[in-house]
């Protein structure tokens, strides 16, 4: 290796050296600038006095489901006994607000009521009641409201709506009204008062008349609104009558808050939109199978058209003779005639035909009957019928009302007795009963016994003495014994038929259980001698055969049907209260249509529109009592006395024929 060589080998290793000196240096240099790394400062958790204010701006906001979370998550780090009180309740408060129920329960369960101080303690029972109200507890959480001993000064407007809750759920539409009433006075605005009036009117509206004018109510508020509902239902149908009836009514009452507003819709609502058709025409059987039936829908509609005394259409009556092709070119030569509006027809044949023909209905069409689709209904057509299978869904209702848990059910071994149990038992489920047993019996027989004793389980109780007979050897003493699971009975029957099981059912030890029926067990007349048979079964039906109309126009009371219509009035009374409220109600369809929580009180029950083009009847239940047909006055869940108020002697009330 030459001088040279190792020279630059020298050179070149010390240039490496100095340039890896240099970066080291530089790295040093900065890392010396760098600031020296040290541990994050721990960040100190909120007090649960920060986290309750937070929720309480939350609640203001009205972020309820926020502020829920947040008093909970205070609860969680307060160590005070009567601080984790206060704010679990003022969770379960929101949570209540946000319907969740679960959450709720979770937080009150946590709170001492004797922890909390005296301005806030009300609160736990308000939000107690809601919680076992959600639950359909109605009862305990009137009980709950108890405690307060009156409204909580600060509370009144939450207390006063929780009232009228568990009042509705009672049914109990009249103490509803008044908590209403009350109410009123701690709403601040305008609207608020406005809508709240409203509710107080759709809830007295739920009654029938019946109901209400038996009401003594005490205070002058509830006094008006009743009065105000009961003539807007008697002169509803006749404009010049209900304007005068109103101004006395603004006379006598002041200072009400309906005396505005509510008197003057009422006004207005019937004078802009109440049209009476030029031209009327009715489709009818008036020959034929039928021919009976036709007659006393006509006679009823003559009779609703001379007791008005307001315009009156011309009429024209086409007959049908039950035949749909009839029908049809009936519905064809009405509208070639003029025919402004139509009622009919009336057959169920008949009314699916016409709906299968006719491809647009230019006038609009009252049927008396309901197609089994509702949602073929043309929409310029209305269907008004007596519905056996809505009069068992009714029933239903109004054993579920009673609080019957469980029932079992007994129905003719026919297509009408498969169609009613079976609406019967679709209604009391959905609304959260059982249907324990069913079964079925031959209307052409007398002895009913086996299917008696299939639903109330007498064959297991035969079946154990038999068991207990074999194995002992010897005959112990028996007696048989009905099933017990059961609040009831379900009998879909008419009055031959009813007339013999009521009697079998008690000799089958089941003369403790009540029975429910549709009107169907009822022929008609009274019948005291016969119907003795039928005392104690319940029955739904239309108001004006049992005696609870109050509203019925002069000229449309029993006996003055009965005088001109002795015949027809013992087999179709419920035709002839058809057709008058078929003729009473044209005029008002466009109202009924605009105003789906409008009703009127009809003949054959309480009328209203549903959204399927469907007139609806609200019944009223009825007992058999010393053979005779009783109205029954609605009654609160858990009373122990069912006033059974009769508002007319038996042979006066209104009659009729099953459909």
């Amino acid at each position: 290796m030459t001088h040279k060589t190792k020279l630059f080998i020298k050179r070149t290793v010390n240039s490496s050296r100095i340039a890896g000196a240099a970066i080291l240096l530089a790295l040093l240099g900065l890392s010396a600038c760098a600031p020296t790394p040290t541990e994050p400062e721990p960040v100190e958790p909120e007090q649960p006095q920060e986290i309750e204010e937070k929720a309480k701006k939350t609640a203001q906001e009205e972020d309820y489901k926020r502020a829920a979370e947040l008093f909970d998550a205070a609860a969680d780090s307060y160590t005070d006994p009567d601080h984790v009180s206060r704010v679990l309740l003022f969770a379960a408060e929101n949570w209540v607000k946000v319907d969740d129920i679960d959450a709720a329960t979770s937080s009150i369960a946590g709170v001492n009521p004797n922890r909390l101080e005296d301005n806030i303690a009300p609160r736990f029972w308000l939000v107690r009641a809601n919680i076992l109200l959600s639950h359909d507890q109605a009862r305990s959480a009137a009980q709950q409201l108890d405690f307060l001993y009156g409204s909580p000064e600060g509370l009144e407007k939450e207390y006063y709506v929780l009232r009228s809750r568990i009042a509705e759920h009672n049914n109990d539409y009249i103490d509803k009204a008044g908590y209403l009433i009350k109410l009123e006075d701690f709403l601040q605005e305008a609207e608020e008062r406005k809508d709240n009036r409203e509710l107080i009117w759709q809830s007295l509206n739920e009654l029938p008349s019946q109901a209400l004018q038996e009401f003594h109510a005490r205070d002058e508020i509830l006094s008006g609104w009743i009065e105000l509902v009961l003539i807007s239902r008697q002169y509803q149908l006749e404009p010049p009558q209900l304007e005068q009836a109103i101004e006395d009514w603004q006379e006598d009452y002041p200072d009400h808050p309906g005396n505005r507003e509510k008197a003057q819709s009422i006004l207005s609502q019937l004078e802009d939109r109440y049209e009476v058709p030029g031209q009327l025409a009715l489709l009818l059987p008036l020959s034929g199978e039928f021919a009976a039936a036709g007659e006393a829908i006509r006679e009823g509609v003559l009779a609703a058209y001379y007791s008005s005394d307001f315009d009156h259409p011309a009429v024209t009556v086409y007959d049908t003779a039950g035949d749909p092709e009839r029908a049809v070119k009936a519905y064809r030569t009405a509208v070639g005639d003029g025919a402004q509006h139509i009622i009919g027809p009336l057959t169920k044949e008949e009314l699916e035909r016409l709906i299968a023909d006719i491809d647009q209905f230019d006038v609009p069409i009252l049927a008396l009957n309901s197609s089994d689709e509702p949602s073929a209904i043309p929409d310029n057509m209305i269907q008004f019928s007596l519905s056996p299978e809505r009069e068992a869904k009714q029933a239903a209702l109004q054993a579920r009302q009673r609080g019957w848990e469980a029932v079992v059910s007994l129905a003719s071994d026919n297509s009408w007795g498969e169609r009613v149990s079976s609406a019967f038992a679709e209604a009391f489920e959905e609304a959260g009963g059982v249907i324990a047993q069913s079964a079925n019996y031959d209307p052409a027989e007398t002895d009913f016994s086996d299917p008696i004793r299939e639903i109330l389980n007498l064959n297991v109780s035969q079946q154990r003495f038999r068991q207990i007979h074999n194995l002992l050897g010897t005959a112990p003493q028996y007696q048989p014994r009905r099933r017990t699971d059961i609040d009831g009975i379900f009998i879909a029957a008419f009055p031959e038929q009813a007339r013999l099981i009521r009697p079998q059912l008690e000799y089958h030890h089941a003369q403790n259980l009540p029975v429910m029926a549709t009107s169907h067990v009822y022929g008609g007349a009274p019948d005291p001698e016969r119907d003795r048979d039928l005392d104690g079964i319940i029955f739904v039906d239309a108001p004006w055969l049992v005696g609870a109309t109050g509203a019925i126009p002069q000229g449309l009371t029993h006996s003055e049907i009965k005088n001109h219509w002795q015949q027809l009035m013992q087999r179709h009374s419920r035709l002839i209260a058809l057709g008058i409220d078929a003729y009473r109600i044209v005029p008002y369809l466009d109202v009924m249509r605009d105003n789906p929580d409008e009703r009127l009180d009809g003949l054959t029950g309480q009328l209203y529109l549903s959204d399927a083009n469907i007139i609806n009847r609200g019944l009223v239940s009825a007992r058999f009592v010393r053979g005779n047909p009783v109205f029954e006055m609605p009654t609160r869940e858990g009373s122990t006395n069912e006033e059974i108020t009769t508002t007319e002697p038996a042979e006066q009330r209104e009659q009729g024929e099953g459909s």
